[in-house]
This record gives structure tokens, sequence and C-alpha cells, in this order.
């Protein structure tokens, strides 16, 4: 035994976070369950050491598993303890293998100590005796969203310890409360940030988990405002992206501008969503009667020729930025008119159709021959 003693004080095993099976141990069948202040010296019989409840121990070989609140004390012996946050760990001597979470749990006053800190100390209850400890439950919980637009539905899933039982608070919300384990079509319908509770009980003992400002609902974002111009929707700017559809449900490829130009007559919708991500939509039934006037669209914007073959000449305001873009709204070239506001622009390469625009909203829609 000496020899032993010596041998084991030249090892000095390194304190290392473990998450290895010895940090997820299972309590068995036949753990002794301690759910008083109790002694036990010797035996090979496990133990399991109840929240709130005491063990003294003198020595003997023991499995022990020590629950939060619980407390083990000892002056020898070869033991494999087991230590959960929030238990306490007394050893006056000895030899013991100690797995645990946090340092501040043991009192290791003599001996060599194998310890092994885990990340953390979960126990399998699966075998564990039926007539064993009551668990203290843990509250937490998810949610599908955080960040919501207004007028959007959430679900939360509880991912709480030994609970039997949920109560739910949902500030901000509708419904505000729920008794589900995992609620669903919680809706919230003003912008604000809100706080969500959740209580839970295991029969025995209650645990409360507040998230404080867990939800974020932005605003509604303003329905855009339509408007018709010859055979060109247009939509109110300031979002932050735009896309049409034909009718309600077909979006059109590339028309992601705010104006589009309509090929026929029907119903187009534009959805447009904010820098929140939040969206709004309008519809609006467009009546085209034909290409506008190819001349000119007003006094102070005029292409010439029209239709033309490479080359057009642009009459407008001395400065003035003009925008060519294709019949989707997509923008190909910009140009700048010149002081003498008559600009010529090579058109070689842009589509058969397309539109200039200028930065007081003019349109001109251009035919290359």
């Amino acid at each position: 035994m000496i020899r032993l003693f010596a041998l084991l004080t030249l090892s000095v095993l390194c304190k290392c976070v473990n998450t290895f099976a010895q940090c997820t141990p299972s309590v068995p069948s036949n753990a002794v369950v301690v759910n008083s202040t109790t002694t036990i010296n010797g035996g090979f019989d496990p133990v399991w050491v109840c929240s709130g409840d005491t063990l003294h121990s003198d020595g003997g070989f023991h499995n022990v598993f020590l629950e939060p609140g619980s407390l083990m004390t000892t002056d020898g012996g070869i033991d494999t303890i087991y230590v959960k946050e929030g238990a306490t760990f007394i050893m006056g001597g000895g030899i013991h293998v100690i797995f645990y979470v946090s340092l501040s749990d043991l009192d290791i006053n003599g001996g060599i100590p194998y310890q092994y800190s885990c990340a953390s100390l979960t126990y399998d209850y699966t075998h564990a005796p039926v007539n064993g400890c009551a668990l203290l439950p843990v509250a937490a919980f998810s949610a599908s969203d955080s960040t919501i637009c207004t007028k959007t539905c959430i679900s939360f899933q509880s991912a709480s310890v030994s609970a039997v039982t949920w109560q739910w608070l949902f500030e901000g919300a509708s419904p505000s409360s729920s008794t589900e384990e995992n609620p669903e079509n919680i809706c919230y319908n003003t912008p604000g940030v809100y706080d969500v509770t959740l209580i839970v009980s295991s029969g025995n003992a209650n645990d409360t988990l507040m998230l404080t400002d867990f939800i974020t609902v932005f605003p509604e974002t303003p329905v855009p405002v339509l408007t018709q111009s010859n055979d060109t929707l247009f939509s109110s700017q300031g979002y932050l992206t735009y896309q049409w559809y034909v009718g309600d449900t077909l979006p059109i490829a590339g028309a992601t501008n705010y104006f589009y130009v309509a090929d026929s007559s029907g119903s187009f919708t534009i959805v447009v969503t904010d820098s929140n991500g939040c969206q709004s939509s309008a519809l609006i039934n467009a009546v085209i009667t034909g290409l506008p006037n190819l001349s000119a669209s007003s006094a102070a914007l005029m292409v010439y020729p029209n239709p033309a073959s490479t080359t057009i000449t642009i009459s407008s305001t001395d400065g003035e930025r003009l925008y060519f873009c294709d019949l989707t709204g997509h923008l190909l070239l910009t140009v700048k008119a010149s002081s003498s506001r008559q600009t010529d622009v090579n058109i070689s390469s842009l589509p058969q159709v397309f539109l200039i625009r200028t930065d007081k909203g003019e349109v001109m829609k251009v035919v290359r021959e």
C-alpha cells in the first residue's frame, strides 16, 4: 500500500476539460439514494445524493453522484465522485477520482485526487431508482425567429430539463401566454422589443427563465403607391428592393426597379422590401393603349432620330443625367447631358427597345432599327 501511494504521489494528472463519456454518467439501478443526512462507511454500492442532502463517509469504494445543492464529506477511500455544478465535495485525505464542472465546488485538503474538469456534467437517469431524488427542473428555450416583422407569427421550443409543466409568458404577443411544451402561432402585431418568460415545474420544484428584449418586432413597411404614365408603371421610392409580378403570383424576371414598362394591359403587383427585410405590396390595373409618343415625352427631353440605327441625339437640360434602361427597368448606361444640350450617344450595343429617363422623371422609349 505504501508503494502504491508513493507511485500515485508521483503521478500528477493535468486538469483539462473533457467531453468524454465520464461527463455523462448513468445513475445505476442499484444506487443507494441519500435523501437525508447519511453516513456510509465502506461498501461497494453506488450512491446518489439528492439536492439539499448530505453524505458523510470515512472510506470505501463508491461511485457517488452528487446533485446540485448536495454535500459530501470524506476522510479517505478511493472513490469516483461526480460533482454537478452547485454541489459541494469536501475531502480531508485519500485518493479520489473526481469529475466536476466548477473548482469552487471542491474543498480538497489532502490526498492526490485525479481531477477531470467537464465542460458540463449530465446524468443519465434512464435506469436510476424510481424512488430516487426529486430532480430539479432547469428552464431553457429557443424560438423559430427573434427578429421579425409586424404581424408575424413564430413558434417556441422548450429545451428544459426535468420539466412536467410549462408556463409561457409572451410580452406584446397574441396569445400572451401558453401552457404547451412547444407553443406555435405566437403572433406579434405591434412593433417593439419584448421579453419572453418560461416557468417550468418538475412537480416538486420550479425554475424560471426570462430573456429580456428577446423578440424584436420591426414596424410595418409602408404600402407603395402605384401610378401609370403611358405604358410605364411607377412605385413610390425609398425601399431597398422591388419585384414586379404579373397579377399577384408570377414574378417578372429582371423587373426589380421602382418602375416597369408593361407590354399589355392587366393587373400588376409590386412587392417592396425595406432595410429590415420586411415587405409590403400593392396592385395596379394597367390599361396599355400603345406606345407613347416616340418623338418626345416633354419639351425638355427630345430624342432623334427615333427609331435610330447606331446613334441618337438627345436634347435635354444642361448637365442633367440621362439613364438608359431596358424594359424591366435595369440600368444599362448613365450619360451626363452636354453643356450644349445636344448629346450624341452610340446605341449599337443597347437592346432593340430601351428607355431613356431623366433626373426629373421624364421617360422616352427608343427603338433601335
